[in-house]
Order: C-alpha cells, then sequence, then structure tokens
C-alpha cells in the first residue's frame, strides 16, 4: 500500500495484515422537522420520514426530534407507526417533541396497525423502547389517535403534554401491553384528551376509553391528564383498564381531571382487580345521566364507595370548572376558581402541558394545566454564534408564551442577510458579510410585556466540499484497501461517491482518477465523475468492466465547489498477487532514482541517487498475500529517520 514519507534513504519492508473499520450510518443529537420544509431549513419536511430513517438507520446516542408548526399540520400515513429502533436503550433514548410553544398537529388516520381487525390512527408506537412523545397535537382518528402497542420488546414510553380529540370510533391514547407482556416503565401525562368517543369495538373489547390501558404494572404511572369524554359512544367510557389476563395491575393514578357527559356511560371502567395501586388527589364529575365507575355492584353509591375502598382519600367527586367542555368549542384549562387549582400536594411534575413551571401557587394543580396569571414570554434557546460564507445559518427559536400569544421580531443592527419566519431565524451570508454581524436582539412579546435575546454571529470564509464512498452500502474510510479477486466485476463492488459542501449557497462537482485503469476492461471514465453541479452531488457508481490484472488500483477523488476549495479522497482496490514477493516501487517528487534489491525474505534496501531538501518519497508495494505495511529508517545527512 502507498505512504508518503518526507525524507527516507533505507527502507525495510515488512508484510503484515490490515483490517479496516466499518463507519457507521446510526443517528444520534438533535434533527428539526417541518410539515413541506418551509424555506428548506429543517431536517425533514414530514415526520413519518425521520419515523423511517430511525428505524433504518437505528441509533448510537440520543436522538431528538424537534417537530415544529411552520408548515402547518401534518398528515398521517402509514410511516407514521414508529417500530423498533435499534440501538435504543436507556442512554440512547429518542424524544419527539415541540419545543418551547410550538403547537405541531397531526391530522388524520393514516398510521395503519395491522393486529386485529387492523388499526387506523393518527400517530402508532410499536414495539419502540425508550421513546418520548411531548407536545404534540393529534386529531381525527379512527380506531385511535395514539396507538402505544407493546409485543414483548417495548418498555419506557412517555406521552406528555398532548393534546388528543376527535377520534370517531375508538381511544385518544391507548397503551395495549399483547398476550405474556406488561405495560412497564410507562407514564401518561400532562395530556389533554376531549371529544373522543372511546368505544371497544376496535380492539375487540381489549381497550376502552378516551383513555385506555391493559397490562400495566406498578411502575406505569398516570398523572396531571385532563380528560373530557363528551362526545362518547355506546359501551364506551372515559378511563377504562381490561386487566389482562392474570396481569397485576397496580398503577400509580394520581392528579388527574376526569369527566363523563354521555348518558349511561361511566367516569370510570376498571375490571375487579385491576383497580390502581395509589389512586388520590384526582377530580371526578359525573353529568348529563353519566355514571361513576361500570362496577355498580362494588360501587354502588359511587365515589363514597371508592374512597371507602381506600382510593382518593384527597380526591374529588366534583365539577373541575374547565373553560369549556361543549363538543367543537372545547378549552380544558382551569377557571381561576375550581377546585383543582393548589390541590395538588407532593407532585413530581415540574411542568404543565404549555410548558409553564409548576407550582404557579401554594402547590401545584390537578390536571394537565396550572392556573398561571400572565405572564412576558422567556426565550429558553440560544443562538448559534458562528456562520459560514454561502452556507444556510439557522436559528430554531424556543419561546414560553406564558398564557398569551407571542410575536417575534428583530431589533436595529441586524444583518440584512437573516430573515425570520415563525420561530426560524435563517439566512445565508454573502462574501462580504465576513466578520463580526451585530450585536442585534431578537425580541418576543405578548399582551404582558417582552424578553429580549442579545445575538452576535461570526461569519467566516468558504469551506471546502467533503466526499463520502461507500462499496456495498459500506463506508470505505480514506486510504482504505478494498480487496477482491482476479475477474471480479466493478459492478459487483457496487461503489458510490458522493461530495457536498457545508457551504450551503456551493455547488460541487468532482472528478477521478483511476491508476492503472488499464487493470479494468471497458473501463468508462465518466462513470467515476459527477461532473453536474449538486449539493449533494448525484452519486456516481460506476459499474462497467472487470479486473483482470493482479495488483493495486489506486482511486483518487477530486471534489471541488463553486467558489474553487476542495479536497481529494484516495483508497485502493487490490487483486492479491499469486507468485511471489516482488521489490517496491520509491518515486521522489525531486525525480531523484531509487534501485533497492530482496535482501532476504521479505525485506529490501536501497538508495537514491540525488540528495534530499524536503523531497517527498512515494513508496508502492504491489504485493498481496497479505497488505505490506512499509517501514523505514535509517539515517541521511545528521537526519535520523523516524521508523515507521
Amino acid at each position: 500500500m502507498p505512504r508518503n514519507l518526507s525524507k527516507a534513504f533505507l527502507l525495510v519492508l515488512a508484510a503484515t495484515a490490515c483490517v479496516g473499520a466499518q463507519l457507521s450510518a446510526q443517528m444520534s443529537g438533535t434533527y428539526t422537522v417541518a410539515n413541506g420544509n418551509p424555506n428548506g431549513v429543517f431536517d425533514y419536511g414530514d415526520l413519518g420520514s425521520a419515523f423511517d430513517d430511525l428505524e433504518a438507520n437505528g441509533v448510537s446516542g440520543p436522538v431528538t426530534i424537534e417537530v415544529y408548526d411552520d408548515g402547518g399540520a401534518f398528515t398521517s400515513a402509514t410511516n407514521y407507526v414508529l417500530d423498533a429502533v435499534t440501538g435504543a436503550s436507556a442512554t440512547n433514548t429518542i424524544t419527539i417533541t415541540a419545543p418551547g410553544s410550538e403547537r405541531p398537529v397531526v391530522s388524520g388516520a393514516g398510521a395503519f396497525v395491522n393486529n386485529f381487525t387492523g388499526l387506523d390512527c393518527t400517530l402508532a408506537i410499536y414495539d419502540a423502547p425508550y421513546v418520548t412523545l411531548d407536545g404534540l397535537e393529534l386529531e381525527n382518528g379512527v380506531d385511535c389517535g395514539l396507538l402505544v402497542y407493546q409485543n414483548g420488546a417495548a418498555t419506557n414510553v412517555t406521552i406528555s403534554r398532548c393534546r388528543v380529540h376527535g377520534v370517531t370510533i375508538g381511544h385518544g391514547i391507548g397503551f395495549y401491553g399483547s398476550v405474556g407482556t406488561t405495560l412497564a416503565n410507562f407514564t401518561i401525562e400532562n395530556n389533554f384528551i376531549w371529544d373522543c368517543a372511546g368505544q371497544s369495538t376496535p380492539l375487540s373489547g381489549y381497550l376502552i376509553g378516551a383513555l385506555a390501558i391493559r397490562r400495566a404494572v406498578a411502575t406505569t404511572i398516570i398523572r396531571h391528564n385532563t380528560i373530557v369524554h363528551n362526545n362518547g359512544g355506546t359501551g364506551s367510557c372515559a378511563f377504562g383498564d381490561t386487566g389482562g389476563g392474570g396481569a397485576t395491575n397496580t398503577y400509580v393514578f394520581e392528579n388527574n381531571i376526569i369527566t363523563c357527559s354521555t348518558n349511561a356511560e361511566p367516569v370510570l371502567n376498571i375490571v375487579t382487580g385491576s383497580d390502581p395501586v395509589n389512586a388520590d388527589y384526582n377530580i371526578y364529575y359525573e353529568s348529563g345521566g353519566a355514571i361513576f365507575h361500570s362496577d355498580t355492584g362494588t360501587y354502588p353509591n359511587g365515589f363514597t364507595d371508592w374512597q371507602t375502598a381506600g382510593f382518593d382519600a384527597n380526591g374529588q367527586d366534583a365539577d373541575p370548572m374547565l373553560q369549556n367542555v361543549s363538543v367543537g368549542t372545547e378549552d380544558l384549562h382551569l377557571q381561576s376558581g375550581s377546585g383543582a387549582v393548589n390541590a395538588a400536594t407532593g407532585t413530581a411534575v415540574s411542568v404543565d402541558i404549555e410548558n409553564e413551571s409548576r407550582p404557579a401557587g401554594a402547590a401545584s394543580d390537578i390536571g394537565a394545566d396550572e392556573d398561571t396569571a400572565a405572564a412576558a414570554p422567556t426565550i429558553t434557546s440560544t443562538a448559534g454564534t458562528t456562520a459560514i460564507q454561502g452556507a444556510l445559518y439557522t436559528y430554531f427559536i424556543h419561546v414560553l408564551n406564558n398564557g398569551s400569544t407571542t410575536t417575534l421580531s428583530l431589533g436595529t443592527g441586524a444583518p440584512l442577510w437573516l430573515n425570520l419566519a415563525g420561530n426560524v431565524l435563517y439566512g445565508t451570508p454573502g462574501s462580504g458579510d465576513a466578520g463580526v454581524n451585530g450585536p442585534f436582539d431578537l425580541i418576543a412579546t405578548n399582551s404582558t410585556g417582552t424578553d429580549t435575546e442579545s445575538i452576535t454571529i461570526n461569519v467566516t470564509g468558504n469551506l471546502a466540499p467533503t466526499i463520502s464512498v461507500t462499496e456495498n452500502s459500506n463506508a470505505v474510510a480514506a486510504d482504505q484497501v478494498i480487496t477482491t479477486t482476479s475477474g471480479a466485476s466493478i459492478s459487483s463492488l457496487a461503489l458510490s461517491f458522493v461530495a457536498q459542501d457545508a457551504n450551503g449557497g456551493d455547488t460541487v462537482t468532482f472528478t477521478t482518477t483511476v491508476s492503472p485503469s488499464a487493470n479494468i476492461t471497458t473501463f468508462t471514465q465518466s462513470e467515476w465523475d459527477q461532473t453536474t453541479p449538486g449539493n449533494p452531488t448525484t452519486a456516481a457508481m460506476p459499474s462497467s468492466g472487470t479486473i483482470t490484472t493482479d495488483g493495486l488500483i489506486t482511486v483518487v477523488i477530486t471534489a471541488t465547489d463553486s467558489n474553487s476549495a476542495s479536497t481529494t479522497f484516495r483508497f485502493f482496490i487490490l487483486v492479491p498477487i499469486t507468485g511471489g514477493n516482488t521489490a517496491p516501487t520509491v518515486n521522489l517528487a525531486t525525480g531523484s532514482a531509487f534501485t533497492g534489491n530482496a535482501t532476504s525474505g521479505f525485506s529490501y534496501s536501497g538508495t537514491v541517487g540525488t540528495p534530499l531538501a524536503n523531497a517527498t518519497l512515494d513508496l508502492f508495494d504491489a504485493d498481496a498475500d497479505a497488505i505490506d505495511v512499509l517501514t523505514e529508517s535509517g539515517t541521511a545527512a545528521g537526519i535520523t529517520l523516524p521508523g515507521t
């Protein structure tokens, strides 16, 4: 294999094996998504596409997918089912969140779960562990707004700060543990659920309720939810637990508001033996002919018998005084005089559904909403301080509205290349924008006050493009040797070359030098190049020809961007030589000659004929019983060679 040396006069070559490492395309870090990718500043234009990549690539670290409302509502589709993700763990968690006061909406019932007779959901999590879904609004489902289905592997799923409504047959949120499995380490908190039929028919009677669970154990926590069952169907309820064939349903159920106004239907439908281990500080309310509990034999007097059985010693059976529970105009926030205010003693939940801090008063409020007086907005994010000429700069702004609608604006001194759209500050600095831009203010304003963030952005110059190479879908490292056999076709290597540039305004092309190309029959140069500008480029995928000559082929790709910055990437294709060992060749940048001969076994020695002054030796050896590693040692002109 080749190697460059700065000053080398005596060469010793030793045959050793070399193993290349494979690179991974697993996901890690923060990604952004908005419907349709407005202004091209987001990583994804569809939430289902992000799910596809998670499933295809897996994760190598914690992943956060920030979901923005800038492009309007997402449309539920078949890929809105998140299946198992390779690498997900207690460390490598997956968080799908609406940051700050974003209110992204997913509408429809395109997420099809092929269980029972098939379930049409708005969104589903199917056997995907260590997932948090936070802050999304899910509407217009059929069988389920959100279905979390555990068939054996899923655990540690949290659903928080979501709004689910408009489900025409089934459940707002349904948690289902399949036969032989239980719902372990699941949390459902700070959610609004309303206008969901809550019938049991979609899952053949195994789930029932606007909020429905099956096979929950003690590590399941249901807290600080507000459920309004105001448009239920026959055989429905507000909250249902169907037990589950011997599973121990001893979960925590606290600080929830649950109301039912559907005639003759219960607030609670919990099968005998599946009552929560700890039910307290909940508020229940029946109106319009609704009843408290489906088990009228055990609880003939409703809430009174429930308390006698040891549940909700600090609970209430009273109107929670929500803003509006009429179908079509619901507002599940608390009125100031509600009995839920300051009544959630001892809760560990630190924010409410609006991401506002708890407690606002002497104690937290029961339900998903914390009754807070309107306050000035709070910018919780921090702008990036660097940008690159020709590259897109983006700042995704996270702001808490704190009780009223917030608008964003830029103060004086903001650079002209920046744009503010929704909650995204973006732009591409040009050649005249280098240096310090700012300071200038980002201003958040609501009816109560303002918050400002001072921003300074340092714009730097053009960057060279980068090159990625794969062989049969495996990443190839720089100077990696791909070993194949004599007679192998180029197509069997499935090579792919792509170049891209961090400067978003640049385009890139690349050319490839293959030496000796004569080792490949019907070699076609154009297949190895990409002369059509792009960023990233369309992949070059050479496929013509067969390698008919043993030895080493050197491939050098040179990518150049539209601002003349360039980079190179080198790798090798090796067909092992099956004869005796051959002498290396050495080329000098100064043109000095090298002569060498075998001294013993696989060792060679030689001399250069001309004194060197900062010359470069390029060593090359074609042997390939194993991949030869070239090692140099010796002295010349008083210089001691490093020996490696």
